[in-house]
């Protein structure tokens, strides 16, 4: 962890932020979810950030959203409209 990492107590504080937020939109998994979710499970090298990155990238896919972030690992999603920030 880098040292723009907050303590628990101070990461609450901005998730609360975020839920006050009108331009926030917390979505419910979208239909088709179920199925694309274990495709991406199968046959990739296990490592410690693949489960929670898979359901991000299967969430993105079944809603037909893009996936923004700085993380080029996303790139081994196929089918996964991606966008990588920084370079």
């Amino acid at each position: 962890m880098g040292s723009d990492t907050l303590p628990a107590a101070s990461a609450w504080l901005r998730v609360e932020e975020l839920l006050e937020d009108e331009r926030v939109l917390f979505l419910s998994e979208p239909q088709g979810f179920d199925a694309i979710w274990p495709t991406l499970l199968r046959y990739r090298q296990p490592t410690p950030s693949l489960v929670p990155d898979s359901y991000l990238a299967a969430f993105a896919m079944a809603g037909g959203h893009k996936l923004v972030t700085f993380d080029r690992g996303f790139l081994e999603f196929r089918g996964l409209e991606v966008e990588i920030l920084g370079g």
